[in-house]
């Protein structure tokens, strides 16, 4: 069985040797039978290690005096992964969320590059309308000038198109970013699930559902507003 000495232990831990001498004693006096060498001397097994774990989380993060947070890590009753997996939730929890918001962003920018793509086709088709307009107004001897006001025209509904498209995704990115902040402002209890015992994690579907009900039902307005149509 691997076993750390005290140095090891006490680096993983974040604390001196002499807090964990008196941690391992605490236990000790509690139950915890921790293996000694020739030299009398205290080494660690990875169960010893995720108890005092446990009893750090509980004596800095839920303010337990480290006398009961011994005597609570080692009662039978004590399910000391429970206790990590609960020290452990807060930065799960941040870093679902994060991965959530880099997911959304994707999928944002995907939606965006589908949008370009499509008007990338729409001009392809318009330039090859163009050229077949040359030919037809060079075989009816149509004016110049009347031929430049066409060309004119079909530019500015091109243009026209493109700005709408990136007016409607100012219009989504401001919603949407919105939306989030009023999110982040509810409560915990109606953000969060219960997952275990212990452990509670950010309702993802919940938040996405959340904003994507308040794009929807402010889409119009704001883009009526963008127009000047209201």
């Amino acid at each position: 069985m691997e076993r750390n000495n005290a140095k090891q232990v006490a680096d993983m831990l974040g604390f001196t040797t002499t807090n964990l001498k008196y941690y391992a004693s605490l236990l000790e006096q509690n139950g915890l039978e921790i293996y000694r060498n020739t030299r009398n001397h205290r080494e660690y097994t990875q169960q010893d290690i995720k108890i005092l774990r446990a009893m750090q989380y509980l004596n800095r993060e839920k303010s337990m005096p480290l006398e009961d947070a011994a005597s609570f890590v080692m009662s039978s009753d004590t399910d000391i992964d429970d206790i990590l997996a609960q020290k452990l939730a807060p930065e799960i929890t941040k870093n679902d969320a994060n991965i959530s918001i880099l997911k959304q962003e994707s999928d944002n920018q995907l939606r965006l590059l589908t949008h370009l793509s499509s008007l990338l086709a729409e001009q392809i088709a318009m330039r090859e309308e163009i050229k077949e307009m040359k030919q037809t107004f060079k075989e009816i001897a149509i004016t110049q000038n009347d031929f430049q006001n066409i060309l004119l025209s079909l530019e500015q509904q091109r243009l026209e198109r493109f700005n709408m498209m990136i007016t409607e995704r100012r219009v989504i990115k401001k919603l949407e970013k919105e939306a989030f902040d009023l999110w982040c402002e509810k409560p915990l209890e109606e953000r969060l699930i219960k997952v275990g015992w212990f452990r509670k994690i950010e309702d993802v579907n919940k938040r996405n559902s959340f904003i994507k009900e308040y794009v929807d039902r402010h889409y119009e307005k704001r883009m009526k507003k963008e127009y000047e149509l209201d």
